[in-house]
């Protein structure tokens, strides 16, 4: 998402959504994968933060295609950090 739009909100247009939620996908699978993997002795706290970061980001893109799709560009402007 960063290389996306961060540097220039105007490029979140309807051609945004697709890497969006190719993104998305890429983040859900990811946190899945996790999921899988025992942690190193003493990391499950780390381990967690990353599932939970990766649940977080993957959630917030969605959010940020699906208000493309619904509301526009400009309201999916007003989702992004500066």
């Amino acid at each position: 998402m960063g290389t996306l739009a961060a540097a220039d909100p105007s490029r979140l247009d309807d051609d945004a959504v697709v890497p969006l939620r190719a993104l998305q996908y890429r983040l859900h699978r990811s946190s899945e994968l996790l999921g899988g993997v025992e942690p190193p002795a003493g990391a499950k706290g780390a381990h967690d933060e990353l599932r939970d970061a990766l649940t977080a980001a993957r959630d917030a893109t969605g959010e940020l295609a699906e208000t493309i799709e619904l509301a526009g560009p400009d309201a999916a402007a007003e989702l992004l950090y500066e």
